[in-house]
C-alpha cells in the first residue's frame, strides 16, 4: 500500500514539474567548485568518500581532499593525472590509479598524507596507459587497465594478463563484465558466466544498481538496461522509459539516490534525475549552472547531496533544494573532523584518528585547533559547539572552523567539538601541557619567584614576633589576593580580545597574499607567451593589463583597509550631491560603466557634517559594485543614488538593477574576502571595507537584494548633523526594485 502511494506521489509530482523541469527559481540548487578544488581548472574524473566523510577528487594534477571547510592538494610525487580512486576501510588506505601510475595514500602525523607508488614494481614488459578501475576482491586490490590486471597483495604487485573487464559489487553480489559481451557472477569461489550480452550490447556493463528486493538493474552506455532476478538468475530487458532515455543520451554512469530516485550522468547532456522506471523528474545542464555537461562520475554525499566530477571541475546539486517536497535519503552523518593542532603558529600536528593526543613540551603561549564538518557545502555557514574540559565550564558556539586558547597551565585537557545541527557524539582531542619546570625561572618569573620567597620569609618572621602582626598580615594578604584575582580576570578578557584580533589578521594576511599571488603568476605566464609568440602581442598585452589592474585594485583596497583602521574620522561640511558626482567622474570610464545609466537624485542643497574621505570611499565601493555586477542581459541597466531623512535619521541609498545577491549569501556579504558571485573578479574586500567605514562613522548599513533583479544598499546615521535649505521641496523616493 505504501509503495503505491509513493508511486502515485511521484507521478503527480512529475506532471506538475515536467513542463518546468529547468525553471525552478527559488534559488539555484547547483554549487560549482572550480579553482578552489583544482588549481589547474582541468577535468575531475573520480570521487571517493572515506569513513570519516573526507572527500577525495581525482584531477589532472593528482588528488584533492575536501573536509567541508578547506581543500588540500596531495603530492603524488609528480605522477599527475588521476583516473580512479578507491577507499579501503580495512586498511584505511586510499588507492589511486592514473596515467601510467598506481599506488595508495596513508595518513601520516607529520605530513598528514603520504603516497606509496606501487607502479615502480612493474617491469618494462608490462607497461600500461591508464588505470580505469580499482576494486578489492578476496583481500586483494585489483588495478584494471586495458593492457591487463595488476593485483596488489601483501607487499607485492603481480601482473595478470586478462581481457578488458570491469568489477561491480551490489550488496554481497560481485559481477565481472568483459568487453567481449560476457557477464559473470562470483559464486562458490569462482566466476560463473551468467549471460552473454553480445547479442544485446557490444559495450561492457557500465553500472549495476539495486532496483528493489531480489532484483539488480544492469546498465549499458547506449543500450537498453536489463534486470537480473536474484532468485532464479534470469535476465530480461528492462522495458521502461529508462531504456529510451539511455538510448537517446548515451549514459556514462549512474547512481542510486534513494529507494525511489536514480541519477543518470551522460557523456555530453548533463545529469538526469529520474524515478526507478526512468521517468525524468529534472534535468541539470550548464543552463542550470552546472560547470560542464560532460559528467565522469557521480556520488551521493553524507548530507544527501549529489557530487559530480566533470570535464571542467566539480559541481554539487543540493537535492533538498532541487526537490523540496521529496528530499532524497541522506547517508549517515559524520562527526566533526579535527583536522590539525597548531602551537605557536609554526608547530603543526595533523590528527590521524577520531581520538588523538597533542603534546606541548615547550614553553606554551598559544594553541589553535582546526576542525570541519565533512561532506557539507563549502559555501554554507556551519555552526559548531566546542569546549576544553578541565578549563571551560560550558560549551561555546562558533561559525568559524577553529578554537584558540592561551595561557594553559600544566595538565591534561580534553578538547571536544560537535556539529550544532546534529546529535552525534563530539570528536575529541587530548591536549597535554607539560611546560618544563625551568621555564618558570627565566626572565620576569624569576624576579616574581624571588619576591614571593622574600615575602614568605618576612611573613614567617612576623608570625613568630607577634600574633597581632600576623592578623594584620592576614588581612593584607586577603586584600592582595582579591587584587590579583581581579587583575587575572582583566588579563583573561584582554587575552580573548587579542586572540580575536590575531585571528582576523591571520585571515587577512592569508587571503590577501593568495589574491596577490594569483595575478602575479598570471602575468608571469603571459610574459612567457609573449616571448614565444610575437603575432598575438596586442592580445597578451591586454590580458597583462587586465591582471595588473586586478592587482592594483587589490592593493588599493588593502591600503584602504589599513588606512581606515588607523585614522580617526573628521567632521567637516560636505555637499553630498557634489561628492557623488565627483566619485562617478572618477570611475565613469572604467570597463562596463558606460552600460549603466547613472542617476544622482541627492538634494543639491543637502549639506552634512562628517568625514568626506570615509563617505567618498563608501560611495566609491558601492558604485563600483553596481558596475561590476550589472546584468548585461537587461535592456536598460542603471544605478541610482538618493537620500531620505526620517525622524532625524539620515539615510543614503544606492540602488541598481544588476545581478542581485542570492538570499543564502546575504548573511556573509560583509565577511572579509567573501565573494557572493561565482563569476566575481574582485578581491572580496569591498563590502567588508564599507562595513568598517560605516562602523567608524557610527552608522548602520542594510542590504536588500533579490537574485537577478537588483540590490538596494542603505547607509544610515542618527549621529551626524545635516542641513537642507528648502526641506519642503525634497521629494520622497521609493525603490524601483524591492
Amino acid at each position: 500500500m505504501s509503495s503505491r502511494i509513493v508511486r502515485t506521489f511521484f507521478f503527480a509530482y512529475f506532471l506538475l514539474t515536467s513542463t518546468k523541469v529547468l525553471g525552478w527559481q527559488q534559488g539555484t540548487p547547483v554549487v560549482n567548485f572550480g579553482r578552489e578544488a583544482d588549481r589547474s581548472g582541468g577535468a575531475v574524473t573520480a570521487i571517493e568518500i572515506d569513513d570519516r566523510g573526507l572527500m577525495y577528487f581525482g584531477t589532472s594534477q593528482g588528488v584533492v581532499v575536501f573536509d567541508g571547510e578547506s581543500w588540500q592538494e596531495i603530492d603524488l610525487a609528480g605522477k599527475g593525472n588521476t583516473r580512479s580512486i578507491s577507499y579501503d576501510s580495512l586498511t584505511d588506505r586510499i588507492y589511486i590509479g592514473g596515467t601510467q601510475h598506481f599506488g595508495y595514500l596513508t595518513r601520516d602525523r607529520t605530513s598528514r598524507f603520504s603516497y606509496t607508488d606501487l607502479s615502480t614494481q612493474i617491469s618494462e614488459n608490462h607497461l600500461f596507459k591508464d588505470v580505469w578501475q580499482i576494486f578489492r576482491f578476496n583481500n586483494e586490490i585489483y588495478f584494471m587497465t586495458q593492457e591487463g590486471r595488476f593485483v596488489y597483495t601483501s607487499d607485492s604487485v603481480i601482473y595478470r594478463h586478462f581481457p578488458e573487464s570491469y568489477f561491480f559489487r551490489v550488496g554481497s553480489t560481485v559481477y565481472l563484465s568483459e568487453a567481449n559481451g560476457a557477464l559473470s557472477i562470483f559464486e562458490n569461489g569462482n566466476f560463473v558466466q551468467n549471460w552473454d550480452q553480445s547479442s544485446h550490447s557490444k559495450n561492457p556493463t557500465f553500472q549495476v544498481l539495486p532496483l528493489e528486493k531480489q532484483r539488480h538493474l544492469i546498465l549499458y552506455p547506449q543500450s537498453s538496461p536489463v534486470v537480473r532476478n536474484l532468485i532464479d538468475g534470469t535476465i530480461t530487458v528492462y522495458d521502461q522509459p529508462l531504456s529510451s532515455l539511455i538510448n537517446e543520451h548515451w549514459m556514462y554512469t549512474a547512481a542510486s539516490l534513494s529507494d525511489t530516485l536514480l541519477a543518470i550522468a551522460t557523456w555530453s547532456d548533463g545529469v538526469f534525475i529520474t524515478d526507478k522506471k526512468g521517468q525524468v523528474l529534472r534535468k541539470f545542464t550548464t543552463e542550470d549552472r552546472l560547470i560542464s555537461n560532460e559528467v565522469y562520475e557521480i556520488k551521493k554525499g553524507s548530507q544527501g547531496n549529489l557530487w559530480l566530477a566533470t570535464s571542467y571541475g566539480i559541481s554539487m546539486i543540493d537535492m533538498a533544494k532541487a526537490f523540496p517536497l521529496v528530499a532524497p535519503d541522506s547517508a549517515n552523518g559524520f562527526r566533526v573532523h579535527i583536522s590539525s593542532f597548531v602551537h605557536d603558529y609554526d608547530s603543526i600536528t595533523y590528527t590521524t584518528q577520531n581520538v588523538d593526543t597533542a603534546r606541548l613540551v615547550g614553553r606554551e603561549t598559544r594553541i589553535k585547533i582546526n576542525f570541519s564538518k565533512p561532506g557539507v557545502d563549502y559555501y554554507s555557514v556551519q555552526t559548531y559547539h566546542y569546549r576544553l574540559l578541565n578549563y571551560d565550564t560550558t560549551w561555546y558556539s562558533t561559525t568559524e572552523p577553529l578554537a584558540a586558547f592561551g595561557g594553559l597551565p600544566n595538565g591534561k585537557y580534553v578538547f571536544q567539538v560537535k556539529d550544532g545541527a546534529s546529535n552525534l557524539e563530539p570528536s575529541e582531542l587530548v591536549v597535554v601541557v607539560a611546560v618544563p619546570l625551568l621555564a618558570f625561572f627565566k626572565g620576569p618569573l624569576a624576579y616574581a619567584s624571588l619576591a614571593v620567597a622574600i615575602l614568605g620569609l618576612a611573613i614567617v618572621g612576623i608570625i613568630h614576633r607577634s600574633k597581632r602582626m600576623r592578623k594584620k598580615l592576614a588581612t593584607l594578604v586577603a586584600k592582595k589576593t582579591e587584587e590579583v584575582t581581579r587583575h587575572e580576570q582583566e588579563l583573561i578578557r584582554t587575552n580573548h580580545n587579542l586572540l580575536a584580533v590575531n585571528e582576523e589578521l591571520d585571515t587577512f594576511l592569508y587571503r590577501s597574499s593568495h589574491d596577490l599571488i594569483a595575478p602575479v603568476k598570471s602575468i608571469r605566464g603571459l610574459l612567457y607567451l609573449l616571448k614565444a609568440s610575437k603575432d598575438e602581442l596586442p592580445q597578451y598585452l591586454d590580458l597583462m593589463e587586465n591582471r595588473i589592474l586586478r592587482l592594483e585594485n587589490t592593493l588599493l583596497e588593502i591600503n584602504s583597509y589599513v588606512k581606515n583602521s588607523k585614522s580617526e574620522p573628521l567632521a567637516t561640511n560636505i555637499r553630498l550631491h557634489s561628492l557623488v558626482n565627483e566619485v562617478w567622474a572618477d570611475i565613469e570610464f572604467i570597463e562596463h560603466a558606460d552600460k549603466l545609466t547613472f542617476m544622482n537624485e541627492v538634494d543639491s542643497d543637502l549639506e552634512i557634517k562628517s568625514d568626506p574621505g570615509l563617505w567618498k570611499m563608501i560611495i566609491h565601493n558601492l558604485l563600483i559594485n553596481a558596475i561590476k555586477y550589472h546584468d548585461g542581459r537587461k535592456e536598460s541597466s542603471f544605478v541610482r543614488v538618493w537620500h531620505s531623512i526620517d525622524n532625524k535619521v539620515f539615510t543614503l541609498k544606492v540602488e541598481d538593477n544588476g545581478q542581485g545577491i542570492a538570499s543564502e549569501s546575504l548573511p556573509r556579504v560583509y565577511d572579509m574576502f567573501f565573494r557572493a558571485n561565482a563569476n566575481s573578479k574582485g578581491s572580496g574586500l569591498g563590502l567588508f571595507l564599507v562595513k568598517k567605514m560605516v562602523d567608524k562613522l557610527g552608522g548602520t548599513i542594510n542590504i536588500e537584494s533579490e537574485y537577478a533583479k537588483g540590490t538596494l544598499v542603505s547607509v544610515s546615521s542618527a549621529t551626524l548633523s545635516f542641513k537642507v535649505n528648502q526641506p519642503e521641496t525634497r521629494q520622497t523616493h521609493t525603490s524601483h526594485l524591492l
